[in-house]
Parts: structure tokens; C-alpha cells; sequence
């Protein structure tokens, strides 16, 4: 029986295939993107964001630099940072894949 699906089919589907987690309609539209007008958008965004308009300066920034990390902090009695003891069986519990 011919194998229908092997290694080099698999590659072949993958190089045509989105990357993984990115929908085919953003890669259609990076696609048929203008440089030209990407850029010109992208003037005016840093126009409004210099303009004090602050979900520009919250999109500029987002892309410039990136979105912040969300952070939690865990507190245990009168704000004293919580401790955790972890015992040798649980971690190779974990580490062996079994978690």
C-alpha cells in the first residue's frame, strides 16, 4: 500500500502553510501590504502619538517597544512574600512528564 503521507509530503505542506499560530488572513495581509503606506501609517500613528493622543502613544509604544509583561504578585501575611518548599518526588514527578 503507497504511503500517502510522508516526511517530504509533510515539508512540503509545512513551507506552504502559515507559521504556526499565525492565521492565513494576517499573512495575506503582510502580503499585500504597501511598504510605502505601512510607513506612511506608521508617521501618522507617531504624529497623533506626539499630539498627546494617548491610544496612539499606547499603540506606538506597543510596537516600538513591546507590551509589558503582566505581573502577579503573591503575598502571603502582612505582605511577606509566600515561600514554597518543593519535595524531591513531586519535582521528578514533574520533570519525568507525569504532571
Amino acid at each position: 500500500m503507497p504511503k500517502l503521507f510522508d516526511s517530504e509530503s509533510a515539508k512540503a505542506a509545512r513551507a506552504k502553510a502559515a507559521p504556526r499560530g499565525e492565521s492565513k488572513i494576517k499573512v495575506w495581509i503582510r502580503e499585500a501590504a504597501d511598504k510605502q503606506a505601512t510607513i506612511q501609517v506608521f508617521q501618522k500613528l507617531t504624529e497623533l502619538a506626539n499630539k498627546g493622543d494617548m491610544d496612539a502613544i499606547k499603540t506606538y509604544l506597543a510596537y516600538v517597544v513591546g507590551k509589558p509583561k503582566d505581573t502577579v504578585v503573591l503575598t502571603g501575611d502582612e505582605e511577606q512574600p509566600i515561600t514554597f518548599t518543593l519535595d524531591e518526588r513531586f519535582l521528578k514527578h514533574i520533570l519525568n512528564g507525569q504532571g
